[in-house]
């Protein structure tokens, strides 16, 4: 398993961008609309749950195991 430390971080940020093509399925495919709350856990830096909820106008929150990753997606947001 791989230990998303504060030296990790910020490069997986950088790298690890939102493909679009998987952004449209996850919208379509889980119904989220404006009025939906959605949870993800697991969410790294965060790039998938802030940009379903930029597209659908959804209230979004992240939980991740690594302080470091939240770090980066609290700067961002």
């Amino acid at each position: 398993m791989a230990i998303y430390d504060e030296t990790m971080a910020p490069g997986y940020a950088r790298w690890r961008t939102v493909h679009p093509q998987l952004l449209d399925a996850l919208i379509a495919y889980s119904g989220v609309q404006a009025d939906s709350r959605v949870l993800e856990l697991g969410c790294g830096t965060g790039n998938y749950i802030r940009a379903i909820s930029e597209s659908t106008g959804c209230e979004g929150w992240g939980v991740d195991p690594s302080a470091a990753m939240l770090q980066v997606y609290a700067s961002v947001g």
